[in-house]
């Protein structure tokens, strides 16, 4: 992940910049309308992105993983849960961990961008 050239200003800029990773993209939104810190703003408006495309992505998973799930589970008559749910405990599992990784590193006070998401976000703080 490459950096953007954003440095917190205030000392509670980077508790605001960690917040939306961890509370939720709704949390980003109402940060990024409040806050007056480009720091925080970048952060709070990239993680609203990323928490967005995770729930898209979520969405599709299971939409998709409905109508392949269905056929399995009555063929397999249940046991194919074995399979399924440690797999999306897994999924889940890991979205959190990643998202506590990123909240880390916005209050270690590094302005990192995700892909494609970070450079949005950048262009709309600037």
């Amino acid at each position: 992940m490459e950096d953007a050239d954003i440095k917190p200003e205030e000392g509670s800029s980077r508790l605001l910049a960690a917040l939306p990773y961890l509370l939720g993209w709704l949390i980003g939104l109402i940060i990024f309308l409040v806050a007056r810190d480009r720091y925080a703003k970048f952060h709070a408006l990239q993680a609203v992105l990323f928490g967005l495309c995770l729930s898209l992505a979520l969405g599709i998973a299971v939409i998709i993983g409905f109508f392949i799930y269905i056929p399995i589970f009555l063929v397999t008559l249940g046991t194919s849960n074995c399979i399924v749910m440690p797999l999306f405990i897994l999924f889940v599992l890991s979205m959190i961990a990643i998202n506590l990784y990123l909240a880390y590193l916005a209050y270690s006070g590094r302005a990192f961008m995700i892909p494609f998401i970070g450079r949005i976000a950048l262009d709309h703080v600037s």
